[in-house]
């Protein structure tokens, strides 16, 4: 059983948790729901022992989990942000994990490395412009990162916590920042939750972007009618999923009239027929998030069964048809 007590953390004055209190019975699947900046990942830090509690309780089994050694050989987290020594390569941190876990497997590192040998995007968050530039600067010296994607989505706790991808200002902020100390391309994830997406891209682009991807999730939330309450702990949260497809369609649309800088759209894409819609709207390729959660082979499946979907519609080649709605 999971218990947290009256739980928190701040940082620099930033209150990222403020008395957090849940209960998760054994044997029971819990998921934390919220928008960026909301506290989750700092939870998970605080479950799975990283982080220390200013105050409250953080107890898994009746254990408290802070320093308790024999708790945590039992718990594992999957971080949502990149860590690497400086200067190490990927056999380096291996070593260094094996010396943690005893069941450490060489023969799954071998096959993994067989499998992830292509670059990959690296997608950053910060809470302040510092913290981008910081995380940017070390994804630069990695080979392993073909590209950035920004997610301006977050809190500037220096700022009353009002996200940086709300203004233009904010948005054309980072971007330069990031791209003082990266060579690599960088690419702006965009909120929807604005009232000139358009604007926000030009800013963008004239920072020095090279790209631009959207949307993120939609601030919504629900209300439980029995308890006459939010359902979510934080009132708000982020909506994704086939719901938010239109509105990401409409918003990837305008993106693409404003800036002349390559478009990667995203939001509620779960088909083949989802992605050629994205593609004729004008993006240049196209993301899948919460379809993963739902079937983690999504992916797999929609890249199978593209070459059938342009078939239908006579489609020979992707990079025709993009911007093809607006062009035609």
């Amino acid at each position: 059983m999971i218990e947290v007590n009256g739980l928190v953390k701040c940082f620099d004055g930033f209150a990222a948790l403020d008395g957090a209190t849940l209960s998760v019975p054994a044997g029971s699947v819990y998921g934390l729901v919220g928008p960026n900046g909301a506290g989750k990942s700092t939870l998970i830090r605080h479950l799975t022992g990283i982080f220390r509690q200013d105050a409250g309780t953080v107890r898994i089994s009746g254990q408290d989990v802070w320093e308790n050694a024999a708790l945590k050989a039992r718990i594992a987290a999957i971080p949502d942000d990149w860590y690497y020594f400086l200067q190490s390569s990927i056999r380096d941190m291996m070593r260094f994990y094996r010396g943690f876990y005893p069941d450490f497997s060489m023969e799954r590192y071998e096959k993994l490395k067989e499998v992830f040998h292509k670059p990959v995007m690296a997608n950053v968050s910060g809470f302040s412009v510092d913290d981008y530039a910081y995380t940017c600067e070390k994804l630069d010296r990695e080979d392993q990162v073909g590209w950035l994607e920004v997610n301006i989505s977050c809190p500037n706790v220096h700022n009353g916590g009002m996200a940086f991808g709300v203004t233009p200002e904010g948005a054309a902020e980072v971007t330069r920042a990031v791209k003082a100390v990266t060579k690599k391309p960088v690419i702006m994830k965009l909120s929807p939750n604005v009232t000139d997406v358009a604007a926000i891209a030009r800013s963008c682009e004239a920072a020095g972007a090279d790209g631009i991807s959207l949307i993120n999730t939609v601030l919504s939330m629900r209300i439980d009618l029995k308890t006459k309450r939010p359902v979510v702990a934080n009132v708000m949260g982020g909506l994704s999923g086939p719901a938010v497809f239109p509105l990401a369609l409409r918003m990837v649309w305008q993106v693409c009239e404003a800036v002349s800088i390559p478009v990667v759209g995203m939001g509620g894409v779960s088909s083949a027929e989802d992605v050629i819609e994205m593609m004729l709207a004008g993006a240049t390729a196209v993301e899948v998030g919460a379809a993963n959660l739902v079937d983690p082979c999504a992916c797999q499946k929609i890249v199978r069964d593209l070459p059938r979907a342009m078939e239908q519609y006579g489609i020979n080649d992707l990079k025709e048809i993009i911007g093809g709605a607006r062009h035609g």
